[in-house]
């Protein structure tokens, strides 16, 4: 039941809807004001996502001008999201109630069973009945779990003003700016915590690998050639920290490529569409957006062909990072195929460049604190 609960957590790539038309996105990763613009010592702290999923408008730059200022609320799960969440329980529920009856099946069957006169045979049937009735009991456990969880997120969480988790702070303009010679999208924008909401669960950047993924397929498909960049290890908490920024040179390096003609660097991220994905980078390439402006982002690729897109509408502002978690990028948008309306490549704004630009506005920002 862990999981079905992820939509409502604080883990990276919690689903965020912006209050005026409920446009919906991922938050991307948190960070510590540290000092305010005056140098106060500031205990705010910041989630980072799309402009685009932030706001609806996105010309101008937006700045909040504090008390008594409008707010532009970001919550929780906008309505798809949110009922998502309650048909993933539901299904929960059902699967739970369907194993549970094939274990009262086994229990009357049992107890039909005339005693055998063989000893060890009847030892052996008083064993499963026990065994079959324990997992019957802990079934009915799970299913009422379920139910009580589920009718608790319907009365606590379905009337969406329950699910504002904070406001806009600051987004410019979606542009794309030149550093160095190299034209990169800026498409971001922050929103401030309400710590009465965070703080008592707030564990900074990390995200729940979920279990969709085994670990032991997850740690697999991140090795997949020899001497591959990845340095994963499967958290034994499910939680990935985030620590670090793939830095430009590294980004810059060829890619290297295995047997079958793909690349070697393994990379994932948490969005509120798709969940846990795996995809390739596939180094840093030019893209033409529809205004005809030219600019340089990272691609990503899918795993491989059966392995599903690696993104889909209302991914955008996850955080894509790799195996060691290091941030590679902020997900921004996505290219589909001629043939299928599945993303092709994805496209993100490199971290490294991104967290300058947070810092140019936020200077003592904090990206690695652990608790609120």
């Amino acid at each position: 039941m862990v999981y079905l609960r992820h939509h409502l957590t604080t883990a990276l790539g919690m689903p965020i809807a912006r209050e005026s038309d409920d446009g919906e996105g991922s938050v991307g990763f948190f960070f510590h004001e540290g000092r305010d613009k005056f140098g106060n010592i500031s205990n705010k702290v910041f989630g980072v996502s799309c402009a685009h999923v932030l706001r609806e408008k996105t010309e101008g730059t937006y700045e909040f001008r504090g008390a008594g200022a409008p707010r532009h609320h970001v919550r929780v799960n906008g309505p798809h999201r949110f009922q998502r969440g309650l048909d993933e329980i539901e299904v929960a529920i059902g699967i739970h109630e369907m194993i549970a009856n094939i274990h009262a099946k086994t229990i009357d069957r049992l107890k039909a069973k005339e005693l055998s006169e063989d000893k060890e045979e009847a030892e052996e049937d008083a064993r499963e009945l026990r065994k079959a009735e324990e997992r019957l009991d802990k079934q009915k456990r799970v299913v009422a779990d379920l139910k009580k969880f589920y009718k608790d997120v319907k009365v606590q969480w379905s009337d969406i003003e329950h699910r504002n988790i904070g406001h806009v702070h600051y987004s410019p303009p979606i542009a794309v700016n030149e550093i160095k010679g190299e034209w990169f999208t800026e498409d971001w924008g922050t929103f401030a915590l309400q710590e009465a909401k965070f703080k008592a669960q707030f564990k900074g950047n990390v995200v729940d690998l979920g279990t969709a993924i085994t670990p032991e397929k997850l740690t697999t498909t991140m090795y997949p050639c020899y001497g591959s960049r990845t340095a994963f290890k499967y958290p034994k908490d499910r939680l990935l920290r985030i620590n670090g920024v793939v830095q430009q040179e590294l980004l810059k390096e060829s890619v290297a490529y295995d047997g079958d003609g793909k690349p070697c660097y393994v990379v994932l991220k948490d969005g509120s569409a798709t969940d846990l994905t795996v995809g390739r980078y596939g180094g840093m390439e030019s893209f033409i957006g529809d205004d005809g402006v030219e600019s340089i982002e990272i691609g990503i690729y899918s795993y491989s062909k059966t392995s599903g897109p690696f993104v889909a509408k209302g991914d955008s502002g996850s955080l894509i990072f790799d195996g060691s978690g290091r941030m590679v990028g902020l997900l921004h948008s996505a290219r589909s195929g001629y043939f299928s309306s599945a993303a092709m490549v994805t496209y993100a704004t490199p971290a490294w460049w991104l967290i300058r630009r947070i810092m140019e506005k936020y200077p003592h920002a904090n990206f690695n604190g652990t608790a609120w």
